[in-house]
């Protein structure tokens, strides 16, 4: 009995000669590194924010993304083409980013099916001028569940279908903006891997890196998609930044794009860009290089600008790295 309690004297005299050697600090937090997103637009807008402080719906923490990708096979392009009504073999294309590549184009569509970077990418023939059955939320959500699990693109239970965006067609360049369900010509609807439940993006692309496009009838009207092998919260979570601090780092924000604008933002004047007005914020997680298997969360903040010569708004959407400390 008598050695026990020496044991334990002993233990507790170690620890505590630890913490006063130590003065009882705890190990520094290590801040990753920040994400790698490049700014190419070579002018400084006044940015101001317009969301209030109590519309902001902060998350404190929020672990990175692992993320594993698996080539996709031969076998699984071809049934995946055949059962999106594409016949015979593809044209085989060797990317210079994404490598092999299948290539199918029909009067049902053009599909692209990257097998190194398990990405799929498919725009139908369809018209957007279909008949209005006026699906509920919740009925396209359904119709977009059951046509990747029925067409064998992805497998029950590892993904899940998130949110409606309603969109309209830009007359000028064709391009999608967000309106009103009303005047909506497609309804776009995110597809988040496993049990993710924010989206993720890349750096060259402001969209969600998985959705399908529904037209007003149900139909599928596009879809893209990145295959992960598997997905899994991180061990650490890392503090975010709150309202206050994302107002006071805007100037660190990356211009991503600019709606309408086809031109590089690279090659825009330093004054094409004076003010924007941040009218929207979200938290998403970013694929910043394709080689990337950690994401780590950033926000997208979406606004409003004026380009010179011009009264008319475009959008402007920017990238802010979301942990405190980048």
């Amino acid at each position: 009995m008598t050695v026990i309690c020496l044991s334990i004297v002993c233990v507790i005299f170690l620890v505590y000669v630890y913490l006063k050697g130590s003065g009882g600090k705890q190990a520094p937090t290590i801040t990753p590194a920040i994400p790698n997103i490049t700014q190419t637009y070579r002018g400084s807008p006044t940015i101001t924010l317009s969301v209030k402080k109590s519309d902001f719906s902060y998350i404190d923490k929020l672990p990175f993304l692992e993320i594993s990708q698996e080539p996709l096979t031969d076998t699984y392009a071809r049934s995946v083409a055949v059962n999106l009504g594409f016949q015979g073999d593809p044209v085989i294309i060797n990317d210079t980013i994404d490598g092999k590549t299948y290539f199918w184009k029909s009067n049902g569509g053009t599909l692209f099916i990257y097998l190194n970077s398990a990405k799929i990418r498919y725009t139908s023939g369809n018209s957007l001028n279909t008949v209005n059955k006026q699906l509920s939320d919740q009925a396209m959500l359904a119709v977009v569940k059951n046509s990747l699990i029925s067409n064998k693109i992805l497998t029950d239970g590892l993904f899940t279908v998130n949110k409606v965006t309603y969109l309209t067609q830009d007359p000028v360049n064709e391009s999608f903006k967000e309106t009103s369900r009303e005047n909506a010509s497609v309804f776009q609807v995110n597809i988040y891997p496993g049990s993710v439940t924010y989206g993720i993006l890349a750096t060259n692309s402001t969209e969600n890196a998985n959705y399908v496009q529904l037209t007003k009838d149900g139909n599928i009207y596009s879809l893209q998609l990145i295959v992960f092998g598997g997905v899994h919260d991180g061990l650490t979570n890392y503090q975010l930044k709150n309202y206050d601090q994302i107002q006071a780092s805007l100037n660190n924000a990356v211009l991503i794009s600019l709606g309408g604008v086809e031109m590089p933002l690279s090659q825009l004047s330093t004054d094409a860009v004076k003010e924007v007005n941040i009218d929207k914020i979200e938290i998403a997680y970013l694929i910043d290089s394709p080689t990337s298997t950690t994401l780590q969360p950033v926000y997208k903040l979406s606004g409003t600008t004026t380009l010179p010569n011009s009264n008319t708004e475009i959008s402007a959407i920017f990238y802010l790295p979301a942990l405190v400390g980048n």
